[in-house]
């Protein structure tokens, strides 16, 4: 039998047992509850996820993914700026158009694939993008006048306009995106001033053939750049942005030699008859 005291000293040390395991069990449990999967981070989440479902953002590229010739594409999204394929708007379309531009656009009156009278350039047959554009003095092919691409416009009221600029002057001489631009909206100004009904469209700089030599700032890199930029003011404008160059580049992104003259800049009349048909297919549509 157990005395008294001894009861009370096992009964003691069992308590003391007891409550340490119940101490034991209480912190192994917080342990276990604070050990919990760690929430992901949205952002891993979707870096790490891949949809093959197609978006509704616009992919499309001015040059429709074709390499620059340096190994990088030219991307400008698809949207209203851009004059996207059409019905074959026949050569009536055509005949409705003044083409503005340098020596590049003189090709097209040159081999006889316009008349000469729908073609505005300067008295050598070239125009330059400089900052002093509404002040240049074009020959009005009607009467052979000298006068401001305004004055041409406020006499001739053109139904529609192609502009064709920036390789004198923007690309080959400046090269810089403020003075371009300048420039540019200065003509674009003085057109709608003059005769705010005609239709606007700003073409792209023409691409330039692997024959191109001895020109230190004219090379495809630095016209796709410019044509960027021409894209720019097109959207700032409301204006429509004609990519004709996807209608003439080879696989490299340069002027197709079949098309080039041997300078590498200026084109051959098949090219005017390629040009010309994209135009038709990818008509201005109010």
């Amino acid at each position: 039998m157990f005395k008294s005291s001894q009861y009370d000293t096992v009964m003691k040390r069992a308590l003391m047992i007891l409550a340490a395991l119940l101490v034991v069990c209480f912190v192994l449990r917080m342990v276990a509850c604070s050990v919990t999967k760690p929430e992901e981070d949205p952002k891993d989440s979707e870096s790490e996820s891949v949809s093959d479902e197609p978006t509704d953002e616009p992919t499309d590229s001015i040059q429709d993914s074709e390499s620059d010739g340096d190994g990088e594409s030219e991307q400008v999204p698809a949207d209203s700026v851009i004059l996207a394929p059409t019905e074959d708007a026949g050569q009536e379309y055509i005949d409705k158009i003044i083409f503005l531009g340098d020596s590049t656009t003189h090709t097209l009156d040159a081999f006889g694939k316009v008349p000469e009278t729908q073609v505005w350039t300067g008295e050598a047959k070239t125009l330059a993008l400089y900052t002093n554009i509404d002040q240049t003095k074009i020959v009005y092919p009607v009467t052979k006048e000298l006068m401001t691409i305004g004055e041409a416009a406020a006499k001739a009221k053109p139904e529609y306009l192609v502009i064709t600029l920036g390789l004198n002057g923007g690309v080959g001489d400046y090269f810089e995106e403020r003075q371009f631009k300048v420039a540019y909206r200065k003509l674009i100004n003085a057109i709608k001033e003059n005769s705010p009904e005609t239709r606007i469209i700003l073409n792209n700089i023409f691409p330039v053939s692997s024959l191109i030599e001895g020109y230190k700032t004219i090379n495809n890199p630095n016209i796709n750049t410019a044509n960027g930029w021409i894209y720019d003011l097109a959207e700032e404008f409301g204006l429509k942005y004609l990519n004709s160059r996807e209608c003439l580049i080879d696989e490299n992104g340069e002027l197709r030699l079949d098309y080039s003259q041997p300078d590498g800049i200026h084109m051959q009349p098949a090219a005017a008859d390629a040009l010309l048909m994209y135009i038709r297919t990818h008509a201005y549509i109010d």
